[in-house]
């Protein structure tokens, strides 16, 4: 079976000319429709390609064709902002002066902007050969568990995820000190739904869950822990202040800024979901591939995480830089 070579995506930078003072927006989205979006440093006379969660200074443009939009979000406003041909080319204004009477969903999109700008920053990870289809997909391989692995949830999940070969499985979920709180009657599906009737979970608890293959495997344990409630209810507060986009944006854009929440809050699992959910409308939004991709990388699916970043890579509506 050939290997198959998997690519690393980078986030790059625009070139040092012109690059001065501190990062004043993020390019937290480009979207394509028979159109390109460059971006340009100041000072410089060379458009690049544009690259996601790109960090931007004052006096940087943005240039836009045909039907491609582009979304910059300022760190000291509340909604990203959208480029189209219309508006190109764009350039990037300086932050306005602080004031003392920020709101509170000012500061959460500050901390959202900010967030982006670190993705930026991180060194990716080194991705290497893959055989075949990849590990999660290979005929008997051994199961895996999807979610909730390595995350924290508003509450108890409802729904247990895995792939793996065809046979019965069966889910058990366990306390921090080992007690069993419930077991699933065995099932031939990849998901099991936590009952109405199990044992409540606790808020602020911390629980492990196995997965079981009647000897056939070796069990597969994830752990998850639910919020204590006053997380909760300040989490919930945040998302709402998010709200929805302004008139004329998009809804990838507003799952983009909730998921960018839940994953700094270490909701990874909720954030995965509500990824999926902007996916289904704009199935290759590279934004969204991104962040999931980075999602996926902190529950320990780096095969679904390379999957996800080389899709955003080849969704970005840009050509090489001319």
């Amino acid at each position: 079976m050939r290997p198959v070579v998997v690519a690393l995506l980078v986030v790059a930078s625009l070139p040092a000319a012109g690059w001065a003072g501190e990062p004043v927006a993020v390019l937290i989205n480009a979207r394509g429709g028979q159109g390109e979006v460059h971006v340009r440093a100041s000072g410089d006379a060379r458009w690049n390609e544009a690259t996601l969660f790109l960090e931007l200074r004052e006096h940087d443009e943005i240039r836009v064709t045909g039907q491609a939009e582009a979304d910059v979000f300022y760190l000291k406003a509340s909604k990203p902002e959208t480029v189209t041909a219309a508006k190109s080319p764009y350039t990037i204004r300086a932050l306005p002066a602080s004031s003392t009477g920020s709101t509170r969903v000012d500061l959460v999109a500050e901390r959202l902007a900010a967030m982006f700008l670190r993705l930026s920053k991180e060194k990716p990870p080194v991705y290497v050969q893959l055989g075949g289809r990849g590990r999660e997909a290979q005929e008997g391989a051994a199961p895996v568990i999807v979610g909730p692995r390595a995350t924290r949830l508003f509450s108890a999940p409802t729904l247990f995820e895995w792939i793996g070969p065809d046979g019965l499985y069966t889910v058990t979920v366990m306390g921090v000190d080992g007690k069993v709180v419930w077991v699933s009657p065995p099932t031939v599906a990849f998901r099991v739904n936590y009952p109405d009737s199990a044992p409540l979970l606790l808020y602020g608890a911390k629980y492990t869950w196995r997965l079981g293959t009647e000897g056939r495997f070796a069990d597969e344990e994830a752990a998850f822990e639910i919020l204590p409630l006053p997380d909760v209810m300040r989490i919930r507060q945040l998302l709402d202040d998010l709200g929805t986009p302004a008139a004329g944006g998009v809804s990838s854009t507003s799952a983009l800024l909730r998921a960018g929440l839940l994953f700094q809050e270490g909701l990874y699992e909720v954030a995965r979901l509500e990824l999926l959910v902007g996916l289904a409308d704009r199935p290759e939004d590279p934004s969204l591939l991104y962040l999931l991709g980075h999602v996926y990388e902190q529950m320990g699916l780096q095969e679904r995480a390379t999957d996800s970043f080389l899709r955003a890579e080849a969704a970005m509506p840009s050509r090489p830089a001319r």
